[in-house]
């Protein structure tokens, strides 16, 4: 068992069978190759010298009477480059068929030291398991570690049936193993899980494929997970509402669990519900009391109310809610002039190690505003000029049409920190001179993750003079939006904390439940460059970090299903 952070045991190793859920394959053009499927398997591809033993018996007759519970069809991937092929390798030992070569499925992501790149897969079970093998085969191309702390092969968070810390049982692949091979046939590597007495066995897997610390490629295939309970295979599946009849399984619905209790500092939080809102705009936002001074940027440009939420994070072991913090704050908030009728509180936390409550400060920001509609924005992203008055005409026009309806604002980005002295742009001709002539400004992380803004459809919105409606369908899309505060907007998943799908989620929901999106073709946001956190590196570099917030996203998608009874392959809940 390996708890966080830390290297889990190996169980075994060696040489297996090929997985049995690759699609078949047809080559016509390659002669004497070998097609694995779903019925067959041949023992000639396991060494003869080497066959370990697994569980009981040897390893062929587990794998013949067990499922890949793995499905090709199902791997998610986030924003980071991945490819799948057909990848052909030839075998040292020889195939009782005399075939020469083996075709399969294959991942092949090229590595980056500073960044995780992988897909995932989560896998419910119909009940409790009390044993999972996981296995995984690798090749490279050129790898070479290139930071302290790296990864490659299979990752998975196991969840038990009773509530425990992260539980992380890892299948490395060791590059120095990959390079010293003479032959091009792709090494093993594999791992076994059981769940300790009283756990109530293993509830679900969610399976990370990938690499992060290396410069190179890896190709990753014949990726297998098995579960059995005193000796029988259990079955399992991506989607718990299939095994919902007569299963023991505990519900995984747990969602809003942050008890963040506001302490207010400026105005009082609007107290009837959805009625006797202003006809306005307010800038719904939060941001750690460390951060404050990013608000400077944001809020120049901002002339209506604000609902805002600044989170104080426990120092020094110190008790939440000393005066020094709220005398602190209170005099920058001060020096904001803000709008008379805006809100902003204070949410002191509750443990040192406490991640970010983005998503629980996103809900007090929009139950405490007492405008009709909200901007949500994030504190480091600066509004142009008369944001407030120029979308609220198109905010209330497309109220009318539906009460479902949104305003895509579009978010850019600057290349450097802007001084104060800089001149920002006072309409969207100067805006475009700072893009396209002096490439002062471009839309928002188009590099880094280029699908988070892309059905915005920026060309198009160059030379908009009209709202145009947008109809998404990643489930990366992330825009910042106007959003009207009645009883059908979907709150944020509140178990999303620190970095990591906390705005893609509500944007899925938000499709969900029948949302439409206008692109407003007159206003932006910039998003202004600060210094990043600790644990904005994690996300990017921390494998099980990465996996952890994956393995929630899952979790939130078996939410979506049950609240608005979608089914198991809705693609807006896959």
């Amino acid at each position: 068992m390996l708890l966080h952070h830390q290297r889990p045991p190996r169980a075994y190793k060696g040489y297996s069978l090929s997985s049995t859920t690759v699609m078949r394959v047809y080559l016509v053009l390659l002669a004497n190759v070998a097609i694995f499927d779903a019925e067959t398997t041949s023992e000639g591809y396991l060494p003869k010298s080497n066959k370990p033993e697994i569980i009981s018996g040897n390893l062929i007759d587990h794998l013949k009477k067990h499922n890949n519970l793995l499905r090709a069809d199902r791997w998610w991937p986030d924003q980071s480059p991945v490819d799948w092929s057909v990848q052909c390798h030839y075998p040292a030992t020889p195939q009782t068929d005399s075939s020469t070569s083996f075709c399969v499925r294959t991942l092949q992501i090229n590595c980056r030291p500073s960044s995780v790149r992988a897909v995932y897969q989560n896998v419910v079970f119909k009940s409790p398991v009390e044993q999972i093998s996981l296995s995984v085969r690798a090749r490279g191309e050129q790898l070479d570690p290139a930071a302290t702390a790296s990864f490659m092969g299979l990752l998975a968070l196991v969840e038990l049936a009773e509530p425990s810390p992260p539980v992380f049982v890892d299948v490395e692949v060791d590059s120095s193993r990959l390079s010293a091979r003479s032959n091009d046939e792709p090494l093993l590597v594999s791992s076994v899980y059981r769940a300790p007495a009283g756990a109530g066995g293993v509830q679900s897997v969610t399976v990370m494929a990938g690499c992060q610390g290396y410069v190179g490629t890896v190709l990753l295939s014949e990726m297998r997970l098995d579960a059995e309970s005193k000796g029988v295979s259990i079955e399992g599946g991506p989607c718990q509402e299939s095994h919902e009849e007569g299963s023991k399984t505990k519900s995984r619905d747990r969602n809003l669990t942050v008890s963040a209790k506001p302490v207010y500092l400026l105005g009082e939080p609007h107290s009837e519900g959805f009625r006797g809102l202003r006809d306005d705009v307010s800038l719904v936002t939060q941001v750690s009391m460390d951060r404050l001074g990013v608000l400077e940027h944001t809020l120049d440009q901002w002339d209506t109310p604000v609902s805002l939420v600044i989170y104080a994070p426990l120092k020094d072991g110190r008790p939440s809610g000393d005066d020094w913090q709220r005398l602190y704050i209170s005099k920058k908030v001060t020096a904001f002039k803000l709008h008379p009728s805006s809100v902003v509180s204070l949410v002191y936390s509750v443990d040192k190690g406490e991640q970010y409550p983005i998503n629980a400060l996103r809900n007090i920001a929009i139950r405490q505003a007492h405008s009709r509609f909200l901007l949500l924005a994030d504190a480091d992203f600066q509004p142009s000029p008369d944001l407030a008055r120029r979308v609220l005409p198109l905010a209330r026009d497309r109220s009318r049409i539906s009460s479902r309806a949104s305003i895509i604002v579009p978010a850019f980005e600057y290349a450097d920190v802007p001084h104060k002295s800089d001149v920002v742009a006072a309409n969207k001709q100067e805006l475009m001179q700072l893009i396209h002539a002096q490439g002062i400004v471009s839309p928002f992380r188009r590099k880094e993750s280029p699908q988070s803004h892309a059905a915005t459809d920026y060309w198009r919105w160059y030379t908009a003079s009209e709202a145009y409606e947008v109809k998404p369908s990643s489930d990366k899309f992330e825009p910042y939006l106007v959003v009207e505060k009645n009883a059908h907007l979907p709150l944020y998943w509140e178990k999303f904390t620190g970095y990591g799908m906390n705005k893609i989620s509500h944007m899925s929901e938000l499709r969900v439940a029948g949302y439409k999106f206008w692109v407003a073709p007159d206003v932006w946001l910039i998003h202004v460059p600060h210094r990043l956190s600790t644990h904005f590196a994690d996300h990017l570099q921390n494998a099980t970090y990465r996996l952890a917030n994956r393995a929630l996203r899952f979790e939130f998608l078996h939410y979506l299903r049950r609240k608005y009874h979608l089914d198991c392959n809705d693609e807006r809940a896959l």
